[in-house]
């Protein structure tokens, strides 16, 4: 997790520049197994503050999660809905990593308990990798 990275920097960058918000994140301590849901984000213009690949002490979290500016609830939302609706994810299905955004004094993107860790790591991979695929011409 961390929160030092340079926000400000980040910004600067033209939504959807995926390689130079890439190389820029790359070069910063975030777990590997978020950075590309971190990146995929970034890439759509949701500001992260903080985030966390899951299963560490730090935050006693057993899932990762992305916490995002509540400027950018509307953006994250959409992209959140666009991915659990074209990979078909069902509240049905006890195996089916859902992502969703929960409310609090700094709202978080997150999958709901099931699955183990590692179904989560690789579904929080395949997420942000299609947010960084994902048509420009999507919004």
């Amino acid at each position: 997790m961390n929160k030092n990275f340079k926000i400000e920097e980040i910004r600067t960058l033209k939504k959807g520049d995926v390689k130079k918000i890439r190389e820029r994140l790359e070069k910063e301590d975030i777990d590997l197994k978020i950075l590309d849901l971190v990146i995929g984000l970034r890439a759509w213009g949701v500001n992260t503050t903080s985030s966390c690949q899951g299963g560490g002490k730090e935050h006693g979290k057993k899932f990762p999660w992305v916490s995002i500016q509540w400027k950018d609830l509307g953006k994250a939302a959409r992209l959140l809905l666009e991915w659990n609706y074209r990979t078909g994810k069902s509240l049905n299905d006890p195996k089916t990593v859902i992502w969703v955004i929960e409310p609090s004094w700094e709202s978080r993107i997150r999958s709901l308990p099931g699955p183990s860790l590692k179904i989560f790591q690789e579904d929080a991979v395949k997420f942000g990798q299609f947010l960084q695929k994902l048509p420009k011409d999507f919004d």
